[in-house]
C-alpha cells in the first residue's frame, strides 16, 4: 500500500498531490482531476490483501451514500473506482477547518447559522434514506468561505431493504456523541442523528460538552440527567434557542 500512496501517483485520472490526514478506515489526500483540471479530495482504503470484506464493503457503501446526495451542506462525491486492488473515492475538496477547531472562536449568530446548515444536511441524508452514525464536531468542515460541509459517510447505515453491514449488538460510533441506543447496539435511525447534533449544538454554543458540565452525566450509555440549561452557561442565547422552539433561522441566526 505504502509504494503506491505517493506524490503524483495516478488513480482513475485523479494525480495525488499531499496527504491530508489519515482515519480509520483510510487517507485523504488532495488531488488533481487531469480530466478536468480540478482539486479534489482523494479518500483511499487502507488494508492490505485479505482485508475484511466488510470493510472494503463499507467502504464502497460511503461512496455509494454521499453520492446519492445533493446539499449544500454535505460534501460532494464525484467518483469512486479501484485501482490496482486499492479503493478509491474522488470528492470535493474542501478547504478549510473542522467545526471543533474554529467553533469556540465564531460569533454566536454565526454558530447558529452553521448548526441550521448542518441541520439541513442531515435532513437531507435521512430524507434520502441514510443515516450518518457518526456526527461530531471533527466530521464538519467549515469551508475557508464560511459554508458548512458534513462528511465522513463511513459509518452510514443505509436505506431499509439493503443489506446491513453491522452484526446485531455491534457498537459504532464516536462514544461522547451516540445516543443510548448506539451505546446498546440497537438498530438506530434519523433520531440517533438528531440526538448528536443536539450534542454538537450544546458544545458549540456553550464551549462545553454536556458531559462536562453535569454531576449527573457520569455514564454517558445511560444519559439519565438532563443537561444544564445552556441559558445558565450561555445568558446571551435567544429563548427560542435554548428552548428548541426556534424555527426560522434567518432570524435565530441573529443570535
Amino acid at each position: 500500500m505504502a509504494s503506491i500512496l505517493v506524490p503524483g501517483r495516478d488513480l482513475g485520472g485523479y494525480r495525488l498531490e499531499a496527504r491530508l490526514g489519515r482515519g480509520g478506515m483510510g487517507e485523504v489526500w488532495s488531488a488533481h482531476d487531469v480530466v478536468l483540471g480540478r482539486r479534489v479530495a482523494i479518500k483511499v482504503m487502507l488494508g492490505a490483501e485479505g482485508e475484511d470484506v466488510r470493510l472494503r464493503e463499507r467502504f464502497v457503501r460511503e461512496g455509494r451514500a454521499a453520492a446519492a446526495l445533493v446539499h449544500p451542506s454535505v460534501v460532494t462525491v464525484f467518483a469512486t473506482g479501484e485501482t490496482d486492488g486499492v479503493a478509491w473515492l474522488a470528492m470535493e475538496l474542501v478547504e478549510g477547518q473542522t467545526l471543533r477547531a474554529v467553533g469556540r472562536s465564531a460569533p454566536l449568530a454565526t454558530k447558529v447559522a452553521w448548526l441550521s446548515a448542518l441541520a439541513s444536511g442531515l435532513d437531507a441524508v435521512h430524507r434520502a434514506g441514510f443515516v450518518h452514525r457518526d456526527v461530531k464536531p471533527d466530521n464538519v468542515m467549515i469551508a475557508r468561505d464560511g459554508h458548512l460541509k458534513l462528511l465522513d459517510f463511513g459509518l452510514v447505515r443505509p436505506p431499509p431493504g439493503a443489506a446491513p453491514l453491522t452484526r446485531t449488538g455491534y457498537v459504532m460510533g464516536t462514544p461522547r456523541y451516540m445516543a443510548p441506543e448506539q451505546w446498546r447496539g440497537e438498530t438506530v435511525d434519523a433520531r440517533a442523528d438528531q440526538f448528536a447534533w443536539g450534542l454538537v449544538a450544546f458544545e458549540l454554543l456553550s464551549g462545553r460538552h454536556p458531559d462536562d458540565c453535569s454531576a449527573g452525566f457520569g455514564r454517558l450509555a445511560s444519559w439519565a440527567a438532563p443537561a444544564r440549561p445552556i441559558a445558565s452557561l450561555v445568558p446571551e442565547v435567544r429563548p427560542e434557542i435554548a428552548s428548541g422552539r426556534c424555527t426560522r433561522s434567518r432570524r435565530c441566526s441573529r443570535g
